[in-house]
């Protein structure tokens, strides 16, 4: 819903404003160029000079003058907009303003008539701040173009002091730039700043999660409180708790002992600020405690309450909060999303199905589920994490209309399903819409690919990657290194990987694991976990298993023991699967102290895996006395471990036959040790 535009084409009338107000949304943003410049001049002379006499014409009267174009009157298509050259003439003073009611034109006029220049101009940039700018806002990247060459206007105009457009401008920043850059240089070129003008960049902070810039201007705020007379509002508190709550439980509980001291906590907004926040971080009983001390809740309250205890995986105590508070709140479209993430967290899926089930019906009586997108979109969600892929799929194909998250949804959990076949031909099917697909869209699709082994399918998602111009998402990239390293396309996978602009984790994880299943490259693995840890990357968890998958068949001690260093010094040596991967590698190098060490070590970790690599891992007979004491046997009281490879060992007990390896089966028992040998 945006509006056009004040058109200046007389000089006995400056200001002369189209107030379009579509309530049915059919005018669109057009003609961009010829609406800029008119704000311009009336920024410029933003001293009103309208005679007496003038009038002031209707939306309805304006319509039939031959100045609007038809993408005026009715507003221009998407492609119309898309392929706009956002070019100024100086000889078409025309710009964009917003709607504002048709009685602030009189009231400027009046104003000016009777001498009231100041109180004309206030209201002018009342105009400036509630239209052009807070427009600019709700358009992203373009609301910055255009929010930018608006701020180059005020800036040369008194109007560029006075804090009510500079507040603005700071929104505005927040809102559309991707860094908090420009908002600050706005605030730290304000001389006199209000509450709003604090409260608005402390905002932009907490918004990105910057929680040490949004305190360190909460301190300087309260600097200035004390000599301009003003305090802290419940907005300040609630923009400093949602900072808080990104990665400190301490200064949380901080705010909420300032909150208290100041009686802002009863404020709605700052109360669900702290539910959610502590809910988020895990502090649950406090969140609870809050929640049932606020006198007025709403459905922000409830859904921050609900989301911290699915992202703990409590689905079942989320729902009940639904359903014990469900009723004393206003419910909104939100909070049945946030309703259906929580059934795929139940314990039992089957419970959390049943559950689910329930809130569709409700959905259908209230006519919501072939209407509302998000809540289709929901359902298919839910459905397919539960393991019901039926329902999502009937859920997709009886939605009236559906966006790109709907296919994304619809083809992510066919895939997550494992119905391969049907996550590539309902791909096809989206190509076919008038909907292109995303990024998520292609990742998903190429997940299947590669689980089919259909190699020739995945080239041809990578040429409709390069189509749609997502080549260099790291994203999409990632999911074809996963497709070719799969199908051991090892040089696909290094020339894409080196046309990378840009790699993150699992970029290197991939190409890592890439090398492992071909012999004739399990050396270059290591030099990727080389180049990796030069260029600052932390190893995880899947690089540790890659790498030492790659060593393992090779026995490259001195390798082996590098990997074992950077396993410590990264504090990974407490993970049962990397412990196996190096009791793995040790034993191929033939390294009996090193295992013996390790799986010592290991204590409660141990499992059926480090139990069998030990045995597995060529380790002497004399060794495996040592590491079976009959205390740490397996549970159970029998297990009958097969497949065990004796060395030859002919000090400790002769094991010898014809210079080659004697097959053994233990047969282990959970009171005595004894070991059969056949």
């Amino acid at each position: 819903m945006i509006l056009h535009s004040l058109i200046s084409n007389s000089t006995k009338i400056r200001h002369r404003f189209l107030y379009n107000y579509c309530s049915s949304c059919s005018i669109q943003f057009s003609t961009l160029s010829s609406s800029f410049s008119s704000l311009a001049a009336s920024i410029v002379d933003h001293t009103p000079e309208i005679p007496p006499n003038s009038s002031f014409k209707t939306p309805g009267q304006w319509q039939s003058e031959p100045t609007l174009s038809r993408s005026h009157q009715f507003g221009a298509s998407r492609e119309e907009i898309n392929s706009q050259k956002f070019h100024f003439k100086e000889e078409e003073p025309v710009f964009l303003l917003p709607l504002v009611p048709e009685k602030r034109d009189g009231l400027i006029a009046r104003y000016h008539s009777s001498s009231s220049d100041f109180d004309a101009s206030q209201l002018h940039l009342e105009i400036i701040r509630d239209g052009a700018l807070r427009a600019c806002q709700g358009l992203g990247s373009l609301g910055l173009r255009f929010g930018m060459q608006i701020h180059g206007l005020i800036s040369k105009t008194p109007y560029s002091s006075y804090a009510l457009v500079s507040n603005v401008l700071i929104s505005m920043y927040g809102r559309c730039a991707s860094s908090a850059e420009y908002a600050r240089n706005v605030f730290d070129d304000l001389e006199s700043r209000n509450l709003i003008s604090w409260n608005s960049i402390i905002s932009v902070y907490s918004q990105r999660e910057d929680t040490d810039s949004a305190f360190e201007l909460f301190s300087g705020m309260l600097n200035e409180c004390a000599i301009f007379g003003f305090t802290p509002s419940e907005y300040t508190f609630g923009s400093l708790v949602t900072a808080a709550s990104c990665n400190s439980i301490f200064l949380l509980q901080q705010m909420l002992a300032t909150v208290e001291k100041s009686g802002c906590l009863e404020d709605l907004y700052v109360g669900s600020a702290f539910v959610s926040g502590f809910a988020k971080l895990g502090m649950l009983d406090t969140a609870k405690k809050i929640f049932e001390q606020m006198s007025t809740r709403n459905a922000a309250t409830l859904n921050g309450l609900m989301i911290g205890l699915t992202r703990l995986n409590q689905g079942e105590q989320a729902a009940k909060v639904f359903t014990e508070m469900g009723g004393s709140v206003r419910l909104t479209s939100d909070s049945l999303l946030v309703l259906l993430t929580t059934f795929p967290e139940f314990s039992s899926l089957e419970a959390g199905c049943r559950k689910g089930k329930e809130v569709h019906a409700h959905v259908i009586r209230t006519g919501l589920a072939h209407t509302e997108i998000p809540i289709g979109n929901g359902l298919i969600n839910m459905y397919a994490k539960c393991g019901s892929i039926d329902y999502s799929i009937s859920v997709f194909e009886l939605m009236a209309n559906k966006d790109s998250v709907s296919w994304n949804s619809i083809i992510s959990g066919l895939d997550q399903n494992g119905c391969f076949q049907d996550a590539v031909f309902t791909f096809h099917d989206m190509k076919s819409s008038v909907i292109s697909p995303s990024n998520f869209t292609l990742i998903s699709v190429l997940s299947s690919s590669g689980s089919l082994g259909w190699v020739k399918m995945g080239e041809q998602i990578h040429c409709e990657a390069l189509k749609l111009g997502l080549e260099y998402d790291v994203s999409v990239s990632n999911a074809l290194l996963s497709l070719y390293a799969n199908s051991k396309l090892i040089a696909t996978c290094k020339k894409l990987f080196s046309l990378m602009p840009e790699y993150d984790q699992v970029s290197w994880n991939s190409m890592i694991g890439a090398f492992n299943g071909t012999e004739a490259y399990r050396h270059e693995a290591m030099l990727y976990f080389k180049e990796m840890m030069r260029r600052g990357w932390n190893p995880n968890k899947i690089t540790f298993l890659n790498v030492l998958e790659a060593l393992a068949p090779v026995s490259l001690l001195e390798f082996s023991r590098q990997v074992h260093s950077a396993v410590i010094k990264y504090g990974a040596m407490n993970d049962c699967s990397i412990e196996n991967a190096l009791l793995c590698c040790y034993g191929k190098c033939g390294e009996i102290n090193y295992c013996e060490a390790i799986f010592s070590r290991m204590q409660g970790r141990k499992d059926d895996v480090s139990w069998n690599f030990v045995l597995l891992n060529l380790i002497t007979f004399v060794a495996i006395l040592k590491i079976f004491p009959s205390e740490k046997i397996l549970k159970g009281g029998e297990a009958i471990i097969q497949g065990a490879w004796v060395r030859k060992n002919n000090e400790a007990g002769g094991f010898h036959h014809d210079g080659g390896v004697k097959h053994a089966v233990l047969l282990v028992h959970a009171r005595s040790l004894d070991i059969l040998l056949w």
